[in-house]
């Protein structure tokens, strides 16, 4: 090979070597993005999935839900409703002027023990919840009562879930209304009748969800709607009563731990929204705060006497507004 060919084939490998150097490089970058990328945007979602301090972590999402009884729906509704409507519901707080206030009352703290009312104080009474007030409505004996309740309701689906026959209601052309007509919670509080008292009691069922601000703004909202539709009702926010000790140990999500985080926001939401809450577990449970082991027969659902116990607790729980 002549000197003149030895310097062509080195002038052609170094041209070689130098595109095969930038593809390198480039392949390294585009990479680099694109880890770049997906980090950003995995920490995006967990920001919004998860909100902020204030949440329990759930590790295993896909139980979420799955471990209360058949009746019971459980049903986890992920990044939808754990984070991305909670800013927007949130923002549903209403104002003081719409509701009768009473302006000496400490709105912190629970429904102190008052003289006993008699059972037709519930002739103007609406009640709204999961199957727990399912199990009230059968065994407490306040048939006169009203009952917006389900298996498995949650506050978010009360906005969602067609439930409720709309027999006498006033409901307008062109609702969206579920089969055969029946409407959610939220249509049958703005198409149904007035009512004087509103107890409402829900969680059980959202004790799997990650972001316990969606919970909330959920409550906010539906509190928000019912001060719309019944301006002089007065309301009672009922806690969550916990589950037995043995089911409370043996399970990740439904436990009286998680029920304690749940139950300490649903207070603080009642002292800024000017409702008022019950200590509805002080009426059934034992002195570790669970739910008696013979209460029921899952350690969650009561059987007849702790609902007439419970009964007899709101009727010795009362205000005048």
């Amino acid at each position: 090979m002549t000197r003149n060919e030895e310097i062509k084939e080195l002038l052609l490998n170094w041209r070689r070597e130098k595109r095969r150097k930038i593809a390198l490089a480039a392949a390294i970058s585009i990479v680099a993005t694109l880890v770049v990328s997906t980090l950003a945007i995995a920490s995006l979602m967990i920001a919004l999935g998860q909100g902020t301090g204030d949440s329990v972590e759930v590790t295993d999402t896909s139980q979420v839900g799955t471990e209360m009884l058949p009746e019971e729906s459980g049903t986890s509704y992920g990044s939808e409703d754990e984070g991305g409507p909670a800013a927007e519901l949130q923002a549903g707080t209403s104002g003081e002027g719409e509701v009768p206030v009473l302006t000496d009352y400490d709105y912190t703290k629970p429904v102190p023990e008052s003289p006993p009312v008699d059972k037709s104080y519930y002739d103007d009474a609406l009640f709204i919840g999961d199957s727990r007030i399912e199990g009230f409505k059968l065994f407490s004996g306040l048939n006169n009562a009203t009952y917006y309740s389900s298996k498995g309701l949650m506050a978010s689906t009360a906005f969602t879930e067609h439930i409720i026959q709309p027999d006498g209601f006033d409901v307008p052309d062109g609702a969206q209304v579920g089969k055969d007509g029946k409407l959610t919670v939220a249509q049958a509080i703005e198409y149904g009748p007035s009512f004087g008292k509103v107890y409402i009691m829900f969680g059980i069922n959202e004790l799997g969800w990650a972001n316990t601000k969606a919970f909330i703004g959920y409550y906010r909202q539906l509190i928000a709607l019912i001060r719309k539709h019944n301006p002089g009702a007065i309301i009672y926010v009922q806690l969550i009563i916990p589950v037995s000790k043995s089911k409370s140990d043996s399970d990740e999500i439904y436990n009286n731990e998680r029920i304690a985080v749940f139950n300490q926001l649903i207070a603080e939401m009642c002292a800024e929204e000017k409702v008022f809450f019950i200590n509805t577990p002080e009426a059934v449970c034992d002195e570790r705060g669970a739910l008696p082991e013979d209460a029921g027969v899952d350690g969650v659902h009561m059987k007849k006497s702790y609902c007439e116990r419970w009964r007899d607790y709101l009727l010795t729980h009362t205000v005048s507004a």
